[in-house]
């Protein structure tokens, strides 16, 4: 899943710090050392201070829902679906599975955004300077690592990357930019234009499960706060 993707599936009444928690798992890549998550999500669920145990749960929240929304049969169809397309289309691609993979999650993103045109102006709105700093200092395992996170968070808040999802060429390029992080990755780049020209289409295919996936994932984590007593 996807940052809104992460978003939606938490409870109605979830704070800002657990919203930006939930965001944290997919930043980490960008970090000097990346930590383990459970030793960290574990350590902040143990600590005395509650707003330390809020950026936990949403760091758990992060962990539970891609694990429940990676095994569900509508994810892997979807896979099944776009992964030779990839292959046809980037033959550079080194890992297609990966590409699909990425694209669907940041397609889910797009397909909420376009239901609700408040989306993305309230999930900004959760990334409050004291709220994301006081995240960072605790959702990393050594100084340096923090002061990165932090800075992160200020270029994901400043950049709202997310606003390209809603075209297909601005989808495209973060989706390339994402996986050129990746060592490499790349036998060739893309030809953007050509994935651009396929997006639309791809997703009108896919887009009609996502509810189910969405609801399955909400229904899982209620499942699991339910069971689950704040310290």
């Amino acid at each position: 899943m996807n940052f809104l993707g992460h978003d939606v599936v938490l409870a109605t009444d979830a704070s800002s710090l657990v919203r930006i928690g939930a965001a944290i798992p997919d930043l980490w890549p960008l970090l000097p050392r990346r930590p383990l998550p459970m030793v960290i999500v574990r350590e902040l669920e143990a600590s005395p201070m509650a707003a330390a145990r809020e950026v936990g749960l949403g760091l758990a929240s992060h962990l539970r829902a891609d694990a429940v929304f990676h095994r569900h049969p509508a994810f892997h169809e979807r896979m099944d679906l776009l992964r030779p397309r990839v292959r046809e289309l980037w033959p550079g691609a080194r890992d297609p599975e990966l590409v699909a993979h990425v694209l669907i999650e940041m397609l889910l993103d797009r397909w909420l955004m376009a239901g609700d045109s408040t989306l993305l102006t309230r999930y900004y709105g959760a990334f409050r300077r004291d709220q994301r700093d006081f995240a960072a200092s605790m959702a990393a395992s050594d100084e340096a690592s923090r002061a990165a996170l932090g800075e992160v968070l200020e270029r994901f808040v400043s950049s709202r990357m997310l606003v390209q999802y809603g075209n297909a060429d601005g989808l495209v390029a973060r989706l390339v930019r994402a996986l050129g992080r990746i060592p490499r990755f790349f036998r060739d780049p893309p030809v953007e234009s050509r994935l651009a020209e396929r997006v639309d289409a791809w997703s009108r295919e896919i887009e009609g499960g996502f509810d189910e996936l969405l609801g399955f994932v909400r229904a899982a984590l209620q499942k699991e706060r339910a069971t689950v007593r704040p310290a």
